[in-house]
This record gives structure tokens, C-alpha cells and sequence, in this order.
């Protein structure tokens, strides 16, 4: 009776902690290495896939052909965790049943991630197949970095914090806000679109120049959504500071998360004028997934619909 129970409060085994952590950070580096991808001209490299040129290791003297194939590697090495995480996982799943469901469900993510980089090479970097590649691999970091946050701490019983409706609903608007900055700031790479615009705040001396082109209309979109996930955050940090509930606790948490916003404009107009330079567009695309999971995870520790680790 005693074994039933103790198993049934167990926290994620070491090597499932280790995994989460591993794939957690693959995955950042894969998000960073498609930017570096795609902003260097190496999407299309490799006119095949899965292979490259037909072999698995090609010749690496090719132009484009050695970031293009070492993303491609990072993806086989994704998923292959994914499956020994399904293993390891439903191993325990008495003690960590969501756990287990979770990574079923995140396998099949990866699985049709990897479908969508086959496609971003067979259909020529359509920009919406690129879009939704990215959209994807968005959702599979700031799923994979929750549950390796959650999984870290599963042995601290922490009650979830409280929160006022007001911050719960700013909170939640940040996180589809950001979201969606994100998508659409990778349309507007994949589109072709990211130098629309030379000058910053405006767009050729205008708010809205007459007889935008459609570049510049999704320019503008990028940046006028920008200004609100700006606002957005702003109002969040000074409602957590005047919160008289357990999330003001973390006050300091979205004051970095204002500090990031602003860093991330400020990487922003830097891209402009270093002319979508690789690694500038690197940075500017980890740091939004941050600034994403900074949310996620806030939300993550005041509502229960959040957890998939089960603490102990």
C-alpha cells in the first residue's frame, strides 16, 4: 500500500529531467538555426529531401549546403528524443500520467514538423508552408521548455499562484499577442518582406505610405502588432506591481520581461539598418521565443489547465 502510494506521488525519473532539458535546448538551437537558414540563403541548398543531393552526409564545399544539413541533423536527433522520451514517459506513467500523454502528443508534433521542413524544400520556401513550419516549431519549444520548467521543479510542492481576473486576462493576451508576432514576423521574412520599410518608426515618412505595397502593408502589420504586445506588457508589469494577490511575488519576472520587449525593438531597428544581417535575425528570433515563454511560464504557475508535470 505504501509502494502504491509513494509511486503515485513520484516526480519525473532523472533521465526524463535530462531528456526535457536536452530537447529543450536542441530545440531553441533549431528555431535560432532555421533563421540563420533562411536569412543566409540556404533553404533551398539541398534540392532534396530528406536527403541532400541524394547522400546523407553531402559535400560540405557546397554554398548553403552545411547549415541547411546540420539543421536537418538537429531535427533527425529531435525526434529520435521524442521517441525515447515516449518510452521513458509511459514507463511512468502512474506516477505521471499527463506526462505520458504529453509526449505522444508532442512526437506527433515533431512528426509533422519534420512534413512541413520536407515541404518548405519541395514547394520552393512557399512562404506560408515556411510560416506554418515556424508556427510549429514555436509551439513544440514553448511546450518542451514548460514541461522541462515544470519537470525541474515537480519536487517543490508549490501551491500555484493566485491572480487577479485582470492579470489573467492580460497575461493570456500577451501570450496570443506574442504569438502572433511571432507568425507574423516569419511571414515577413519567408514573404520577402523584411526590408520594406528602410526607415523606422514610419514606413517611407508615413504611418501608412499611399499606394502601399503589399510588402509594406505586411511591414507595417509586423510593427503596429508590435507596438501593442509593447503596451500589452507594459500593463501587465504595472498590474502585477499593484496586485495585492501571490502573483505581484513575481513582480521581477515581468519587469525582465519589459526589459526583453524593449531590447527586442531595439534588435529590431538594429535589423533594419544592418540590412537583415544572419545573426542580428538569429537573436531577434531565440529572444521572441523567450519573451513568449516568459508569459507561458508565468501562466503555467497560476493555472492548473497548465501543468503537465504532476509535482509531488
Amino acid at each position: 500500500m505504501n509502494t502504491e502510494h509513494s509511486a503515485s506521488h513520484q516526480p519525473p525519473s532523472r533521465a526524463i529531467k535530462i531528456l526535457l532539458a536536452a530537447l529543450c535546448v536542441l530545440t531553441l538551437i533549431l528555431v535560432g538555426l532555421g533563421a540563420y537558414v533562411r536569412t543566409t540563403g540556404a533553404g533551398l541548398s539541398c534540392p532534396d529531401w530528406p536527403l541532400c543531393y541524394g547522400v546523407v552526409v553531402p559535400d560540405f564545399s557546397i554554398a548553403g549546403v552545411p547549415q541547411e544539413v546540420i539543421h536537418r541533423y538537429i531535427a533527425s536527433l529531435v525526434g529520435f528524443l521524442c521517441i525515447v522520451l515516449v518510452a521513458l514517459s509511459w514507463r511512468e506513467r502512474a506516477a505521471q500520467p499527463k506526462l505520458a500523454k504529453f509526449s505522444i502528443g508532442l512526437l506527433a508534433l515533431v512528426i509533422v514538423q519534420g512534413v512541413f521542413g520536407g515541404l518548405t524544400v519541395t514547394q520552393k520556401l512557399h512562404p506560408h508552408i515556411v510560416t506554418t513550419h515556424l508556427t510549429l516549431g514555436t509551439l513544440f519549444f514553448q511546450l518542451i521548455a514548460l514541461a522541462t520548467i515544470q519537470a525541474m521543479l515537480a519536487h517543490k510542492n508549490r501551491p500555484l499562484i493566485t491572480a487577479e481576473p485582470k492579470v489573467r486576462g492580460l497575461l493570456l493576451l500577451g501570450i496570443v499577442t506574442t504569438a502572433l508576432q511571432i507568425i507574423l514576423g516569419g511571414y515577413v521574412g519567408a514573404s520577402g518582406a523584411s526590408l520594406a520599410c528602410l526607415d523606422f518608426p514610419l514606413c517611407g515618412g508615413a504611418l501608412v505610405p499611399e499606394n502601399a505595397t503589399s510588402h509594406q502593408l505586411v511591414q507595417i502589420s509586423h510593427r503596429l502588432l508590435g507596438y501593442v504586445l509593447t503596451a500589452v506588457v507594459l500593463w501587465l508589469f504595472f498590474a502585477v506591481r499593484k496586485s495585492s494577490e501571490g502573483i505581484a511575488a513575481r513582480r521581477g519576472h515581468f519587469g525582465g520581461m519589459v526589459f526583453m520587449i524593449f531590447l527586442q525593438i531595439i534588435i529590431g531597428v538594429g535589423n533594419i539598418h544592418m540590412k537583415i544581417a544572419p545573426a542580428m535575425s538569429v537573436v531577434h528570433l531565440v529572444l521572441a521565443q523567450l519573451i513568449l515563454f516568459g508569459l507561458t511560464s508565468a501562466q503555467g504557475q497560476i493555472s492548473p489547465r497548465w501543468q503537465i508535470v504532476r509535482k509531488v
